[in-house]
């Protein structure tokens, strides 16, 4: 099976049960950024393109805070530009619900910043991008988030995400 989705081309190995992923030319995926903070105001931000060591740096904490099991493979220099390469494990499951999403991160100690972004404090992790399409629901009812925006911000970012939140997502 074959897919090309946001920031990847990618197929799956049904030997191996991963998805194998490609990004797209020149392109590291995304990551969360201020956008014209202001301060005291929480969750004032978009996605813009990440840069390599951005990307590698999501993967490493995707492995490290969700047990991701993410592999880089290498980088691919073809003639429309550079690629990096991922697997990652097949994860058997349905769509949360939206319910079950915020659950998951207040069970994990996240606070909601705004409908598809969480933040926790005690280790300074940012995850974007978590709505029902980026998480699946196990069979057991157990909660895995994939391709999520992980981050541990800083400047104004950060000061965005620390901010109280004006409403609530909760």
């Amino acid at each position: 099976m074959k897919f090309e989705q946001g920031e990847h081309q990618g197929f799956y190995d049904l030997t191996s049960d991963r998805w194998f992923k490609i990004t797209l030319s020149n392109k590291a995926g995304f990551v969360l950024d201020a956008r014209d903070a202001v301060e005291g105001v929480a969750g004032n931000f978009e996605e813009r393109l990440a840069t390599p060591l951005e990307y590698l740096e999501r993967l490493r904490l995707a492995n490290e805070k969700f047990a991701d099991g993410i592999r880089f493979l290498g980088v691919i220099d073809a003639s429309d530009g550079w690629r990096l390469v991922i697997s990652q494990p097949n994860v058997q499951g349905g769509p949360p619900s939206k319910k079950d999403v915020l659950q998951f991160f207040r069970w994990h100690k996240f606070r909601a910043v705004n409908e598809k972004t969480y933040y926790r404090a005690m280790d300074n992790l940012l995850v974007g991008d978590a709505h029902t399409g980026n998480l699946k629901k196990l069979p057991n009812g157990s909660i895995v988030p994939f391709d999520v925006l992980l981050s541990q911000p800083d400047g104004s970012l950060r000061r965005s995400v620390e901010a109280p939140a004006s409403l609530s997502f909760d």
